[in-house]
């Protein structure tokens, strides 16, 4: 999850809201050309 708008939409909050507990949210780097989300995941950068 990043920052972007669409993230904090109605629908989305409504979606996590129905999965509570069930889905995990981690907030990536707002840029970071050599950051992969594997990376990020893995917890290397």
């Amino acid at each position: 999850m990043n920052g972007a708008s669409i993230h904090q939409s109605e629908a989305v909050k409504s979606f996590l809201k129905e999965r509570s507990g069930r889905v995990h949210l981690k907030r990536l780097p707002v840029y970071s050309p050599d950051s992969t989300a594997d990376a990020v995941e893995s917890g290397l950068n």
